[in-house]
């Protein structure tokens, strides 16, 4: 694919308000799937308009609790993920975005793609993005513990943001987002924070962070958006 992905720089924590929100206010009629949603009540953030439904789907026993404890407009879906079967219950025929956080990292590679091409099989057209974590990343996870609640990555990372592209999916990369000039930064300590500064000028260190990557899809007409110049 020629030409370079628009490169944004913005917090990772920003992410589902910037794709969820752009996304829905465009299409008022949308389906928004979240993937490994936890207990996040983003719907209310999002402030989705009545007609968007939106589809929280995570493990039943989170699923569950979630239903208990967030109180947000949307429908929760217990299930796992790696399982189509899930899909069964949502309108196919309707612009949706799919996102997923962290679930990259609980997921083996090829687990996760299969996700992925099982969501764009699903719908006619949309957009999907995650959190995705580079190589390097991975690798430091592993060998650090954080907690006695850390868990391991599962798959090996992302370096290349047009690999999804490869998928088999109908992927099209959109932007990349990176965190590495998160307006958070301003709250570090002023050696880190000129560490962070230094970074975000080579797209390559900024990956080593972890960044949002967004793609669009379309198998009705196979006419995808190319991903944008700057």
């Amino acid at each position: 694919m020629t030409g370079r992905p628009h490169r944004e720089w913005r917090s990772t924590h920003d992410h589902p308000e910037l794709a969820r929100t752009g996304f829905v206010t465009t299409h008022l009629d949308a389906v928004v799937i979240d993937l490994g949603c936890g207990f996040d009540p983003r719907p209310a953030r999002c402030g989705a308009p009545d007609d968007v439904d939106w589809f929280s789907v995570d493990l039943p026993p989170i699923a569950d609790l979630r239903r208990q404890f967030v109180h947000v407009p949307e429908h929760v879906i217990g299930a796992d993920v790696t399982s189509s079967s899930w899909l069964d219950t949502i309108p196919r025929d309707r612009p949706a975005i799919v996102v997923s956080d962290g679930l990259m990292a609980l997921l083996s590679d090829e687990e996760y793609r299969t996700v992925i091409r099982s969501v764009t099989e699903h719908f006619r057209a949309g957009e999907v993005a995650f959190l995705a974590y580079s190589r390097l990343a991975v690798r430091n996870s592993r060998r650090v513990r954080i907690s006695a609640l850390h868990v391991p990555t599962r798959g090996e990372g992302i370096d290349d943001p047009h690999e999804p592209e490869a998928w088999n999916a109908g992927l099209v990369l959109r932007r990349e987002l990176f965190k590495s000039h998160a307006k958070e930064i301003r709250l570090f300590p002023p050696l880190l924070r000129a560490i962070t500064r230094l970074c975000e000028r080579s797209p390559r260190i900024a990956r080593a962070g972890g960044r949002v990557l967004h793609y669009t899809f379309n198998r009705s007409t196979h006419s995808l958006t190319p991903a944008t110049r700057r």
